[in-house]
């Protein structure tokens, strides 16, 4: 069996262990009062959704670019100040923590206008996202944020680590 075929398999099994983890952690909790059922939260709520992963992408497209050519230059700066004990080779390492770091910079703005333009309603939103994932959405996007958060800052860490 190939490395790329075992790193799939332990990818799959990971998220799977991850999303039985994130249940566990966030259960669905009452957000708001029982006066919609799924079915209606559902027909509402469903494009919202989608329109808000979307949105997502759209801003960390950008952002993720813009925080890639950030780290690069910093990378290039700490390199010629500190001599260094590992840098990585190419500046494809730097991806990474770009792509994470601007996946949750959009999460965190598509919500802010998610619960800008729904307003009264976002709570009913917060309801139907709750009921289709199966987990507390505002506590498992926090604990996704910080872990992103941290892991980023570990991998630019190690990226920018010198021989003091």
């Amino acid at each position: 069996m190939s490395s790329s075929t075992v790193g799939a398999v332990v990818a799959a099994i990971g998220m799977l262990v991850s999303l039985r983890l994130l249940h566990r952690l966030f259960p669905v909790q009452a957000i708001m009062s029982a006066d919609s059922s799924f079915a209606e939260l559902k027909s509402r709520y469903r494009k919202w959704a989608f329109r808000l992963g979307a949105l997502t992408l759209l801003i960390a497209t950008p952002l993720s670019g813009i925080l890639w050519l950030l780290l690069k230059g910093l990378a290039s700066w700490h390199a010629g100040r500190v001599p260094i004990t590992f840098a990585p080779a190419f500046g494809a390492y730097w991806l990474l923590p770009a792509i994470l770091l601007g996946l949750a910079g959009g999460g965190v703005v598509a919500m802010w206008i998610a619960q800008r333009l729904l307003a009264n309603r976002y709570s009913e939103f917060l309801a139907y996202c709750s009921l289709s994932s199966g987990m507390n959405p505002v506590r498992a996007n926090v604990l996704a944020f910080q872990a992103c958060t941290i892991i980023c800052t570990g991998l630019i860490v190690i990226g920018l680590r010198a021989d003091l």
